[in-house]
């Protein structure tokens, strides 16, 4: 698939309805426990902002879908340094500028890594592609338990009965699927139908350290293409760490890095 300005631009509009709404959904629960904050900067820009964060929330503490002519850097920078919250900018090569980048650095950011965006076209015959000995099961009331334990496992003692409970919320408006490895739930992943852009997003996707290496993230791969297929959608997208596994299984089942994002913070 060829990167044009058009692709990118539903990808990044997609992307960021689909992060937006895991936040969002966490911060809808009655005491707003890591109280998250919404706040809009020019021409109608949303950014989100985390308070209090414990796992990988302070990710989603930034402004979305960062266009040059939207972007009031020094009342966003402000806003953030008020509260004492992360702030983190991925900026897409296709809309950033040198006087964005002028910006962001005259308020203190500074370019801290790289996300690979990597995007397809899914196809509704993805579940052929299923390893031998793996299954996939789209999680439900029933086994909404057991997503809730593999999306936590790593959480830290102290923090993980409340970790269970936003996980419970931030996958309000997403499917999620479970690969099971000899009938026990060993890996979990989640898609996100964005239908004003007929795009869906992959994320949140991991496997126990048991049962790596067995193909449970390629059958999630594989049976998300599916869901995404299914329901209208003409394009998937997915953010990677440049090199990691999960790149090389995406590209193996047909996905394509499209941009690099730029992350900035402070």
């Amino acid at each position: 698939m060829y990167a044009t300005e058009a692709t990118v631009d539903r990808i990044e509009i997609a992307l960021s309805h689909a992060a937006m709404s895991r936040l969002l959904s966490v911060g809808r629960l009655p005491d707003n426990p890591i109280g998250v904050e919404r706040r809009t900067f020019g021409d109608g820009h949303v950014a989100l902002l985390v308070t209090s964060p414990v796992a990988h929330y302070a990710y989603f503490s930034r402004p979305f879908d960062i266009r040059a002519e939207h972007l009031e850097v020094e009342g966003l920078v402000a806003w953030y340094r008020q509260h004492g919250a992360a702030c983190y900018v991925h900026l897409s090569p296709y809309f950033a500028t040198e006087q964005m980048l002028k910006s962001l650095h005259a308020a203190g950011l500074r370019q801290s890594g790289f996300l690979n965006i990597l995007c397809g076209v899914p196809g509704p015959d993805a579940r052929q592609e299923l390893p031998q000995g793996v299954h996939v099961q789209r999680v439900d009331e029933a086994t909404l338990d057991a997503l809730v334990e593999l999306l936590t496992c790593n959480a830290a003692a102290q923090e993980r009965q409340l970790c269970q409970r936003l996980a419970r919320a931030e996958f309000t408006d997403w499917r999620c699927f479970l690969a099971y490895c000899d009938d026990q739930p060993a890996a979990c992943a989640a898609l996100y139908v964005d239908r004003p852009t007929r795009t869906s997003v992959l994320a949140a996707a991991g496997t126990l350290a048991d049962y790596r290496g067995r193909g449970c993230h390629t059958a999630l791969i594989a049976a998300r293409l599916a869901e995404a297929a299914g329901n209208g959608c003409t394009l998937v997208a997915v953010e990677a760490t440049p090199g990691s596994i999960s790149q090389r299984n995406l590209e193996r089942a047909g996905l394509q890095v499209v941009e690099t994002h730029a992350i900035w913070s402070f």
